[in-house]
Order: structure tokens, then C-alpha cells, then sequence
């Protein structure tokens, strides 16, 4: 019977490194990653990992105290589509739509339906957005030193004469040509960067197979990126 008690203790005790393995941070030299608690892509990232990171996947909103170790969901309870959080002075703003393509290759995402006046734990109605001002770049950002970063993207035609084309996002770049890549690929949703010049790439699980053979690697969980060195 002892025996047997064992046996079920060190199951459960692999099985819980297993799930934190899996759940937790991951690091290398160059990044930390944290995975969604949900099969979706983390579609952007909002806070700091030092004390709470707040992220969307499409549907949900969720936050982190302990560097991705759990998630908690906030109570964002009307089934919209989320691509984006902009902060103003005192106000988070969670943001419903994107504009599509513009001329020099940004994103933006707009359309609030719901703002936070505690940085993402709660959240209620909004009904005086402007198209024109509740806005923010996804793929694209200004640091502070003047460089701009934006998501690496690679175009493969579909065919010879095709103007459709496979995307791939295969890291970032920076406005003085360096390339930045990441530990795997991802389909990158947005990145931003924090008050200490990290950068915060959000995107989809890891990518394998190529063009013709598409799938996640292990699993759909989204990841985010949160780079160890300011202005990498």
C-alpha cells in the first residue's frame, strides 16, 4: 500500500513540473517566453513583466503577476473580437477592429468597446470612441532612442503571375537594418515595448512545415516574446 501511495505521489509531482514546464517561462539568452493559457494566438500584450502583464487572445483578456506562471481571466464579458490595448493617462483602453494596410505598411488597431482605470483587472463600457483618435501601430513602434522597430515579413507568390502571396513573420527588424530574430516561427501578432526599452512580441505557437505543409509544432497556445536587453 506504501508503495503504491508512492508511486501515485511521484506521478503527480512529474506531472506538475510537467505542466510548469510546459506553462511557465522559458528563457535563453536573448528572450523570455511565456505561453496563453489557451489554445489561441496572444493577439498583443499591455504592463511590464516586473509586475503585471496583461494580455488578449481573441476573445478574453487575462493578467499575470508572476511572470506567466498563471493567468487569471478578467471579466470582459461581451464576445467581441480583441486586437489591441491603448493606454492613455489613466485609462486602458481595449481596442475591437483593425484598419488595415496603410500606405507605409502599418497597422493599426481601433474601435474600443471596453476601457480598465486599474491597468486591466476590471473593465466596462465605452461608447464615446473616435476612429480617429483611439488608435495604436501593431507591427510597428518608435523607441525612445529613434529607432523603429516593426515585424520581419516574408512574401512568397502563390504562383509566377499571382499577386496573392504566401506571409510569413520570420522576426523583427529595426530602421537601421539590423534583423532581430526570434527562438522559433511565429505568425507575429503586434509587439510593443515597456518603460525599460524591452521589447514584448505577441504572437501565435510556433510554426513548422514551411509554405506547403503548414502546422504548429506542439500545440496552439500563443506565446509572447519579452526580450532580456533594452533596445535589442
Amino acid at each position: 500500500m506504501k508503495h503504491f501511495c508512492l508511486v501515485i505521489l511521484l506521478l503527480a509531482l512529474v506531472t506538475a513540473c510537467s505542466r510548469d514546464a510546459v506553462n511557465g517561462p522559458v528563457e535563453n539568452s536573448d528572450w523570455i517566453r511565456l505561453t496563453s493559457p489557451e489554445n489561441s494566438d496572444v493577439q498583443a500584450v499591455y504592463g511590464t513583466i516586473d509586475s503585471t502583464l496583461i494580455m488578449i487572445s481573441n476573445f478574453k483578456i487575462y493578467h499575470t503577476k508572476d511572470q506567466g506562471k498563471t493567468w487569471t481571466s478578467s471579466p470582459y464579458p461581451v464576445m467581441v473580437g480583441l486586437t489591441g490595448f491603448l493606454a492613455t493617462t489613466d485609462t486602458l483602453f481595449a481596442l475591437t477592429a483593425t484598419s488595415g494596410i496603410q500606405k507605409d505598411g502599418t497597422i493599426y488597431a481601433n474601435a474600443p468597446r471596453y476601457y480598465s482605470l486599474d491597468q486591466g483587472i476590471t473593465w466596462q463600457a465605452y461608447n464615446g470612441f473616435s476612429l480617429t483618435k483611439h488608435y495604436t501601430p501593431l507591427n510597428k513602434l518608435h523607441a525612445s532612442n529613434g529607432v523603429v522597430y516593426s515585424v520581419d515579413e516574408l512574401r512568397t507568390p502563390i504562383n509566377g503571375g499571382s499577386t496573392n502571396y504566401y506571409l510569413q513573420t520570420v522576426g523583427l527588424q529595426t530602421s537601421t537594418g539590423k534583423k532581430i530574430p526570434l527562438p522559433q516561427e511565429h505568425q507575429i501578432k503586434s509587439i510593443t515595448m515597456d518603460s525599460r526599452g524591452r521589447l514584448y512580441v505577441a504572437g501565435s505557437a510556433a510554426v513548422c512545415g514551411g509554405l506547403r505543409d503548414f502546422h504548429f509544432c506542439n500545440g496552439q497556445r500563443g506565446v509572447i516574446y519579452v526580450s532580456k536587453k533594452a533596445l535589442p
